[in-house]
């Protein structure tokens, strides 16, 4: 598990994770990678929660932040079990989620799986009814297929034989930073080694973070950011199509971007813009409490949203393009 800066609700993360007993595999080795927390993520822990802190399948690892390729790659040399499952910080496991990550390596030896990650259940809102139309969360958590192949990778909770990767080897490329970037990396390499990429979308683990219009937004821009600098640092990777087509759609490849003949692409330009973005944000944050059309509604939340991811891919072309 690597974690950065995730403060007190990293102590329920665990609690979460060590209800998963032996069953049906011999034991459970839990790693924390701390990427360099400005308050190491040992000490966060409450002292009345000695369990966590002493439980004997627990260990305790910290590095100058180097993000989370990085921390996930130092935690899998630590590792010593046949099946390793990476698991992020925020991710809430239910007590069955290690036996179903092993149980089909079982069924599917070779094979990279990675289950699916919701919103942990909370308050009904606008714009969490939104997020549930988008993603259609209903669909994928009563698909009735046990595994689906996938195109690209998701590091929530991913797992994966050991022996897939040489000891020497690392599984996420150290040298991206960003999250995402690493995620497009990995399923290159996958990919070119003919390894299957599975989701399975009865494996249910929940996504403990704040489901408000302002934080999704956040984390749309990071993942943009992810893209941009996947390309940016590893060109070849636009031999990926999802990640060439993010990048021809938000323009972030062109240099008559803005040019008068290409008004969609200039468009996207203006809204990618901080003070455009930030005041778009302002506005559609304001519609949970507003009445109004749900179209209208709707519209608004996508235009945010868009336009942070656009500045996110855009910002980590330019960035990691100068720094290469």
């Amino acid at each position: 598990m690597p974690t950065f800066n995730r403060g007190r609700p990293l102590e329920g993360t665990l609690k979460y994770l060590l209800a998963n007993k032996p069953d049906g595999f011999d034991a459970l080795e839990i790693i924390v990678v701390d990427d360099g927390s400005f308050v190491p993520a040992r000490e966060v822990v409450e002292p009345r929660a000695l369990d966590i802190l002493e439980h004997q399948s627990l260990l305790w690892l910290r590095q100058k932040n180097a993000g989370p390729a990085r921390a996930r790659n130092t935690g899998f040399r630590k590792a010593s079990g046949e099946i390793v499952l990476f698991l992020d910080d925020d991710i809430l496991a239910p007590p069955d989620l290690v036996k179903a990550h092993v149980s089909v390596h079982r069924s599917r030896p070779g094979a990279v799986v990675f289950g699916f990650c919701p919103f942990a259940p909370g308050r009904k809102t606008f714009f969490r009814t939104f997020l549930e139309r988008e993603s259609d969360c209903t669909e994928q958590t009563t698909a009735p297929e046990v595994l689906v192949p996938a195109r690209i990778v998701a590091s929530g909770q991913i797992s994966f034989q050991r022996g897939l990767f040489a000891s020497s080897e690392d599984v996420y490329s150290s040298d991206l930073v960003t999250p995402a970037a690493e995620e497009y990396e990995l399923t290159f390499r996958l990919r070119k080694r003919g390894v299957p990429i599975l989701t399975a979308p009865r494996i249910v683990a929940w996504h403990d973070q704040p489901v408000d219009l302002e934080t999704y937004c956040r984390a749309q821009y990071k993942h943009g950011l992810g893209c941009g600098e996947a390309v940016a640092k590893k060109p070849y990777l636009l031999g990926l199509d999802e990640l060439s087509s993010i990048i021809e759609a938000t323009g972030a490849a062109r240099a008559d971007f803005r040019r008068r003949h290409a008004p969609r692409r200039a468009l996207k330009w203006v809204i990618s813009r901080k003070p455009v973005s930030s005041a778009i944000l302002r506005v559609a944050s304001t519609f949970d409490n507003v009445p109004m059309p749900t179209v209208l509604r709707h519209a608004a939340y996508r235009t945010a949203i868009s336009s942070h991811f656009i500045a996110g891919v855009r910002d980590g072309v330019s960035l990691f393009g100068r720094r290469g």
